[in-house]
């Protein structure tokens, strides 16, 4: 009942955002052809979600986390994967508007690079190549938008939705190192971009970038912890009350 009343209070708003990034949102995809029943699925989802949390409201980059989940969840279940992706796996302000937080994670990613790929984050100094410039649009849709197949991000959200955010950075530094002497042979900046941006994704294996991550980093089972439970059957129509009651009051 709780997303039906979503639905009714915001379908009818109008969201320029959300119009505009929902008929850009998997255009390759036969179901989102323009003007169709998914994509207009989409844009309710995107707005309950807006007005169900006012404090992130919408995002560029939520219509491809929303857009995927369709292809294979009904409507609501779809909304309540976007709340426990926002509000269970990642800091509370990670998707807001102002893309502080998503900065100071790319930051935090470019100190990690150097600590565990000092000659890849050398190289990229060398070039004039930030991190910034090729990995926004990987977190800020959770590498559903930056030319990764299908099957190879599909691979990467069942191993964030497992092991939480902090599998995130281990991911990008593990595909980097996969394609090391690629990129140290790259001395050209816009070379080195392109391929960065355009081949790096469609030419990685992910489960070698998995394995790599995983061996990286001592995983931590708090956050998954938390997604397990709210996907769990027995507990998800309690964690969604508890949800709903923290937005009425």
């Amino acid at each position: 009942r709780y997303y039906n009343n979503l639905v009714s209070a915001s379908e009818d708003k109008e969201s320029k955002p959300i119009e505009l990034d929902t008929r850009r949102t998997f255009v390759n995809h036969p179901k989102y052809e323009a003007d169709s029943v998914a994509v207009h699925t989409l844009s309710r989802v995107l707005k309950a979600y807006a007005h169900h949390n006012a404090t992130v409201g919408y995002t560029s980059g939520l219509s491809h986390i929303a857009g995927f989940a369709l292809l294979f969840l009904p409507e609501e279940d779809a909304f309540w994967m976007l709340v426990a992706l926002i509000e269970c796996i990642f800091p509370t302000d990670y998707f807001a508007p102002n893309c502080e937080a998503i900065r100071s994670d790319m930051a935090a990613l470019d100190l990690r690079l150097r600590d565990e790929a000092p000659a890849l984050h050398a190289h990229f100094e060398a070039t004039g190549v930030s991190v910034e410039l090729f990995t926004l649009g990987w977190l800020r849709t959770l590498f559903a938008f930056g030319n990764f197949p299908p099957e190879t991000f599909v691979r990467f959200w069942d191993i964030v939705l497992s092991e939480g955010q902090g599998i995130v950075h281990s991911l990008i530094v593990a595909a980097l190192r996969c394609h090391k002497a690629v990129i140290l042979r790259t001395n050209d900046t816009a070379q080195l971009l392109r391929f960065l941006s355009v081949t790096l994704p469609v030419h990685t294996d992910p489960d070698d970038v998995i394995i790599t991550g995983l061996r990286s980093r001592s995983l931590s089972n708090n956050a998954s912890h938390s997604l397990k439970s709210f996907f769990n059957m027995a507990d998800s129509s309690k964690q969604r009350s508890r949800i709903v009651k923290k937005r009425q009051n």
